[in-house]
């Protein structure tokens, strides 16, 4: 076996998916969306489109990208990553505000103080990436999200570890994201607790851990009841 730099251009690929007979990557830290295509059939990528450029951080940036059971394209972006200007307030997500009633000076001044909403989010996009909506918002950092055998989104959110023990901290969780669907991240204080009923509650809250991976055991060979269940990845505490 051998191992084959296809592209040493696009800095930190965080996720990868070849479909469609092309390999699209977010890279990260080129702050990108591509698709990478073999044109001339001679087993090269030899074209290397961009298909979203995004602004801002990195940190909790461009993370993974999974093709959805209904054949389109979902990007999960961090809350580190700015909308681009067209994209901004398109159905099924919009309307999304910081809503705090009495503003709090010096959240501005915690850690991720100029993170504004929508915060994380999800976007869905073609083969072609001509269409693009915003699916969900208001998460930290969910690193990747799984589909169960019906369809239905999941993912697993982080919580701002410099938060313990404090009145507004939000545990790390499990969320089923729906169309359209305000899970209510905002900067230090401004988070939407549980009981808002404008954000939708999570699932089931884990405590302090990392997300990363997520996936459901359909497709493996797994023992039935574990074909059924859903496993995440702890990055912090090597856990599953």
């Amino acid at each position: 076996e051998k191992v084959e730099v296809i592209d040493d251009t696009l800095l930190e690929c965080r996720g990868l998916l070849y479909a469609f007979d092309s390999l699209y990557a977010i890279a990260n830290n080129s702050k990108g969306f591509y698709r990478l295509r073999d044109t001339k059939g001679n087993d090269q990528f030899d074209e290397v489109q961009l298909l979203l450029k995004t602004d801002g951080g990195v940190g909790h940036g461009r993370n993974h990208v999974v093709l959805g059971p209904d054949k389109m394209i979902y990007l999960v972006h961090g809350d580190n990553v700015l909308i681009p200007p067209a994209l901004q307030h398109r159905p099924p997500y919009r309307n999304y505000q910081e809503d705090q009633l009495i503003p709090n000076p010096w959240d501005a001044r915690m850690f991720d103080g100029n993170m504004m909403a929508p915060g994380g989010h999800i976007l869905r996009t073609d083969r072609d990436g001509k269409f693009w909506q915003m699916i969900a918002g208001g998460f930290r950092n969910q690193l990747d999200v799984a589909f169960n055998p019906d369809g239905e989104m999941f993912t697993y959110d982080a919580d701002m570890e410099g938060d313990v023990a404090a009145p507004w901290y939000r545990p790390t969780r499990i969320n089923h994201i729906v169309s359209g669907g305000e899970y209510g991240w905002r900067r230090a204080t401004g988070k939407f607790p549980a009981f808002y009923a404008d954000s939708l509650p999570s699932n089931h809250d884990l405590g302090v851990s990392s997300p990363t991976g997520i996936e459901f055991g359909t497709h493996s060979h797994f023992p039935p009841q574990y074909r059924e269940a859903l496993f995440v990845c702890d990055w912090a505490y090597g856990r599953i």
